[in-house]
């Protein structure tokens, strides 16, 4: 009920980032990606003391990256493959 009353409107940078939120989910569930993705978090918890602020360091910078990446196909595709198809 709380989230049915809530009235954020259109704020740009989280727009900005939902729009990548997908494309963040599919990378980090890629079958080549989650294993290196799992050896780190298994090697920040085995290597520091407190992991878990090491942890959500490498989580939020993944997350970045994700987005950064999918923001560079989006760069591509709006530039090159949408004019080749007009």
């Amino acid at each position: 009920m709380f989230f049915k009353k809530l009235n954020i409107g259109s704020i740009i940078w989280i727009n900005y980032i939902a729009v990548s939120s997908f494309a963040v989910y599919l990378i980090h569930n890629d079958l080549s990606i989650k294993p290196l993705y799992c050896a780190a978090c298994d090697y920040i918890e085995a290597h520091y003391t407190p992991s878990f602020p090491y942890a959500l360091l490498f989580m939020v910078g993944v997350f970045i990256v994700s987005v950064m990446a999918d923001k560079v196909r989006l760069f591509i595709y709006k530039h090159t493959l949408l004019k080749l198809l007009k």
